[in-house]
């Protein structure tokens, strides 16, 4: 059976499902990836400062414990940039794009279906777009890690080159990714490697066409990059990686363990890629956001990780707390590592003292990769 044909037959099933998430969404009309730009400069905003004593009192301390329940279980708001409304619904959606498509051009071939497909939502606007937060992101991933390796400019260069190696590449033409067909409608952001060699990141179709928030894309393609600065690449060179002992060490990571874990993969190299987007994030946030009122702030900040919901999942802890045995869950990827970031917590103006979560990382981890 070809591909386009099991590809109808799932659209079929997944539409069937169509509505069951559309509580998520909000009335507000939908606008294009590039219409509104994170660096461009904003329009005033004709609410109140937070900084303001009376704005303060509008807003008590926010619970970052809770951040999870806020984004996952609360409507979508779009931020100044946009919203976030990836669900399992979005892959359906493009299914049903691609079968509109073959209904009504039924004599051509499933490879110029696709570039159909592509052209509706790989737009010059969104590709675009993504092209210039790609950039953008890659600047601060590599400040971040000319800081973390400090006077050792050898493996400031080796982590630099790494990440000069990444394109990110997109569609058009369709065939770019002729290999994995299923990425034009799917909802990932991919990293690939060619041996220890990173390569080039790609991005589903479903997530291009459903997410407009330009922190939620920043926040993916900072955690697909930073798969590239992981310490497993420095381990097998002859470069002294004595710098990063600290920061692991805080994450929780010994020398020894690290071995281990790039030995048998398990969950350190994901840690290691939210704790680089999560600083990417606060960046933003401290950079490029004066001129948002609290509201849009905070919209900025749950859209950031809004895809991570764990919607329809076993979010259950795992009673051990172990985090080498698999993938860290959405709310242990919020509420452990995203939302113990300080200038995260500082911009929603969290609780002095947020309560501990079983998983977590310690807040004072990012003081590595905190840019001035």
């Amino acid at each position: 059976m070809t591909w386009w044909k099991i590809s109808l037959g799932i659209a079929f099933l997944l539409v069937s499902t169509v509505g069951v998430y559309e509580w998520l969404d909000n009335d507000e009309p939908e606008h294009e990836l590039g219409t509104s730009v994170v660096n461009a400069e904003p329009s005033p905003s004709p609410k109140p400062n937070f900084a303001s004593s009376s704005e303060h009192l509008k807003h008590p301390p926010f619970e970052c414990r809770k951040l999870y329940d806020e984004i996952c279980y609360k409507p979508n708001k779009k931020d100044p940039t946009g919203r976030s409304a990836l669900t399992p619904e979005s892959e359906a959606k493009v299914l049903r794009m691609f079968e509109e498509l073959v209904r009504a051009h039924p004599q051509e071939t499933p490879d110029k279906i696709d570039e159909r497909l592509v052209k509706k939502i790989y737009t010059k606007e969104r590709t675009q777009t993504l092209h210039r937060l790609f950039t953008r992101t890659k600047q601060l991933l590599v400040k971040m890690i000319l800081k973390l390796t400090g006077k050792n400019q050898e493996a400031g260069d080796f982590y630099r080159a790494r990440l000069d190696k990444i394109k990110l590449e997109l569609p058009p033409p369709a065939t770019l990714y002729s290999d994995e067909r299923a990425i034009l409608t799917g909802d990932d952001a991919l990293f690939y490697e060619v041996g220890d060699v990173p390569s080039k990141i790609r991005i589903g179709g479903a997530l291009v066409s459903t997410i407009d928030s330009q922190f939620n894309l920043i926040q993916t393609l900072a955690h697909e990059l930073a798969h590239a600065l992981s310490p497993c690449s420095i381990s097998k060179s002859n470069i002294s990686w004595a710098f990063y002992t600290r920061a692991l060490k805080c994450l929780g990571y010994t020398k020894e363990k690290v071995l281990i874990e790039c030995s048998h993969p398990g969950k350190m190299n994901e840690i290691i890629a939210d704790w680089f987007a999560a600083g990417v994030v606060a960046e933003i946030i401290h950079d490029e956001m004066n001129s948002f009122n609290y509201d849009e702030k905070r919209a900025a900040i749950k859209n950031s990780v809004r895809d991570l919901c764990d919607y329809g999942t076993d979010t259950t802890p795992d009673p051990k707390h172990d985090w080498s045995k698999a993938h860290p869950s959405g709310i242990e990827r919020i509420n452990g590592i995203f939302a113990q970031n300080p200038r995260i917590q500082s911009t929603l103006q969290c609780l002095p003292r947020p309560q501990q979560q079983n998983f977590r990382i310690p807040g004072e981890c990012f003081k590595w990769i905190e840019l001035e």
